[in-house]
């Protein structure tokens, strides 16, 4: 999908990588909750210096059963965890996968990325996963 150009509700810093969802002004911000459905992906870091309702920042709009590599804040184990839902967990700049948590049910882990040197099961693993929700709907993962 082409990126987006989408005009922010914070001036707080963010990271490229960090999941962004629409403020109660319509703007778009860093992932209030981690219960909220996210929008989009920073596709770039952004200085907090930005002028609220002004700047715009580039965005990967995150659409029903895109996949995308995230790491694992523990350990998964391919038997424990492979097509099991999950939460996300952190803030800026760390947002990671929480593999071993399925309250809000965020995402759904669906591989293991083919990194080099990784073994499958290894802390910190990279995992391929969709969203279970997002403001562009529910895909077929949910």
């Amino acid at each position: 999908p082409p990126l987006h150009d989408v005009l922010l509700g914070t001036s707080a810093a963010f990271a490229k990588g960090d999941p962004m969802n629409w403020n109660a002004a319509g703007y778009l911000d860093i992932l209030s909750t981690v219960t909220a459905s996210p929008a989009y992906i920073a596709a770039q870091d952004v200085p907090s210096t930005v002028t609220v309702g002004t700047t715009k920042a580039r965005m990967l709009p995150i659409l029903p059963d895109m996949v995308f590599q995230v790491q694992c804040s523990g350990t998964p184990t391919r038997a424990t965890y492979m097509g099991g839902v999950v939460d996300i967990e952190g803030s800026t700049g760390v947002y990671e996968c929480n593999e071993n948590a399925s309250t809000n049910d965020t995402l759904r882990i669906i591989g293991y990325a083919d990194v080099t040197g990784q073994t499958d099961e290894g802390a910190n693993a990279q995992v391929l996963v969709v969203f279970n929700k997002t403001c562009f709907g529910t895909g077929l993962s949910a």
